[in-house]
């Protein structure tokens, strides 16, 4: 692994100043160097778009790692300066603010672990109305390295901001996929919560109310057709 030849070996406050604010924390992490061991790694402060690690002895001379926190996908992140005993890093993908949240709540210990994935987690505006619903839709994850077989998922919860699914397999939260719903152009969302086989979703751009109420009271149950075009 080569060294960041852009990399600062010291903070400098008027240039370091996130694009988002950012949120003291006190949370154990883990850091993934190259094809090296995981290291265990104590995160200060968090926002959208980075975090300060307190340890920098791990690091050596690389410049990008890989940072896990339990319950979360794994974020890519970009190493942006070091010091004698703490190190910035920046998320390659800025985190949603769903995610943000959770990490933040984790980290300052107004959630528990084992609370931190419950669906009462997900608050959606109370203006958006939520229709229970049962049909079954596709999943697609974005990331090629979580990639795979569409997942076929039950959807039990739809507003114009999000939904609640259930399938066989476990969606981490911070995952970006995308949903075929019978009627519905492709939906792009993240999500927010999960447990074994429940998840709670947040869309990237909300949907139109006039069809969700069309989605959710059509009675007919419809599996939407999974796209094999070019594959044997």
């Amino acid at each position: 692994m080569t060294a960041n030849p852009q990399r600062r070996t010291e903070p400098q406050h008027d240039d370091d100043r996130r694009s988002a604010p950012r949120h003291a924390i006190k949370l154990v992490g883990h850091a993934v160097v190259g094809h090296g061991p995981s290291v265990a790694v104590m995160l200060h402060d968090v926002s959208e778009s980075g975090c300060q690690i307190a340890q920098s002895d791990w690091l050596g001379d690389a410049s990008t790692v890989i940072l896990t926190l339990d319950g979360f996908a794994a974020f890519e992140c970009t190493v942006s300066w070091t010091s004698s005993n703490a190190t910035g890093i920046r998320f390659d993908e800025r985190l949603h603010p769903a995610v943000l949240r959770q990490i933040v709540a984790l980290g300052q210990g107004r959630k528990r672990a084992q609370r931190l994935l419950g669906g009462a987690l997900v608050r959606r505006d109370e203006g958006d109305r939520r229709w229970r619903v049962a049909k079954d839709i596709v999943i697609e994850r974005q990331r090629e390295r979580d990639g795979g077989e569409p997942i076929v998922a039950r959807l039990f919860d739809l507003s114009s901001a999000g939904c609640r699914v259930s399938s066989d397999v476990r969606l981490s939260p911070g995952l970006d996929v995308m949903l075929s719903m019978h009627g519905l152009d492709q939906v792009r969302a993240t999500v927010c919560w999960s447990d074994s086989r429940n998840a709670g979703l947040t869309f990237v751009e909300p949907i139109d109310a006039a069809a969700v109420e069309r989605f959710a009271t059509d009675k007919l149950i419809h599996l939407p057709r999974i796209d094999r075009t070019g594959s044997d």
